[in-house]
């Protein structure tokens, strides 16, 4: 062994200098902090604009009377019919409301695509396998969950 072998192995780092455990070297360790931390802040701002547009969804379902009064009679209705009935109406209200609720949906499947580009860049292989087929798993149940009419 040399004495670069060796002093590379005490150190937890390989001959070429990139850690010995496979882990990302200081530049893209930060790099990856720096992603994750924007990751952070996606998820963040998504639940705050998703809560002021249910919010305001809310507020406007009030000042229009009882909005529990369309509750006293319960239809199904699938959810493109009450879109396409909601923009015909105009009712701003549940429009806004569902967009709330899409955004706070959307929010765990962009957390595990972007955990999983992560995962890739970090050359976690296996991680990054599992999170994109939990990425396929939940699109597949979402398009299967739709009722196509």
């Amino acid at each position: 062994m040399t004495s670069r072998q060796d002093e590379a192995s005490t150190n937890g780092m390989t001959a070429d200098g990139a850690p010995a455990n496979g882990a990302p070297n200081g530049e893209s360790q930060a790099e990856t902090e720096r992603l994750e931390l924007g990751v952070a802040r996606l998820l963040r701002v998504g639940v705050f604009v998703s809560g002021a547009l249910l919010l305001a969804g809310w507020l406007l379902s009030v000042r229009g009377g009882n909005p529990f009064e369309a509750f006293s009679t319960y239809a199904p209705l699938p959810l493109a019919d009450s879109l396409r009935a909601s923009l015909a109406s105009n009712d701003f209200a549940l429009l806004l409301s569902y967009a709330g609720l899409f955004v706070l949906v959307a929010l765990p499947p962009l957390r595990v695509f972007f955990t999983a580009v992560l995962l890739a860049r970090a050359r976690e292989r296996t991680l990054a396998a599992l999170a994109f087929f939990v990425l396929i798993v939940l699109a597949l149940s979402f398009v299967l969950g739709w009722e196509f009419a």
